[in-house]
């Protein structure tokens, strides 16, 4: 996993991830506008569960679940630990692994 914290704004610090991930479930947000969701899960250590903001629902529904992905990610946190356990992240860029 490689990451980087980008810069501080109002006292959060705005990181970056790549990694791989497998897909374990798709859910979409039913309150305000529809916003869809992946729950995934780093691979490699440290092995951490987080969800992941999609905005898209054509590339929402092209992802598979149980399928492996190479991502980039985006989150805000308020220190530089580089922890997105149980966090909610946004989608940057996947590209499917193959098997």
């Amino acid at each position: 996993m490689y990451s980087t914290a980008e810069k501080k704004n109002n006292s959060l610090i705005f990181h970056s991830s790549t990694m791989n991930a497998k897909i374990f479930e798709k859910y979409k947000s039913t309150e305000g506008k529809r916003t869809f969701y992946f729950k995934a899960e780093n691979l490699f250590s440290p092995y951490q569960e987080f969800s992941i903001k999609v905005d898209d629902e054509k590339l929402w529904n092209l992802i598979e679940v149980n399928n492996t992905y190479f991502i980039n990610v985006s989150w805000k946190s308020p220190n530089s630990e580089n922890v997105i356990n149980y966090q909610t992240t946004n989608l940057l860029q996947i590209e499917k692994l193959d098997p």
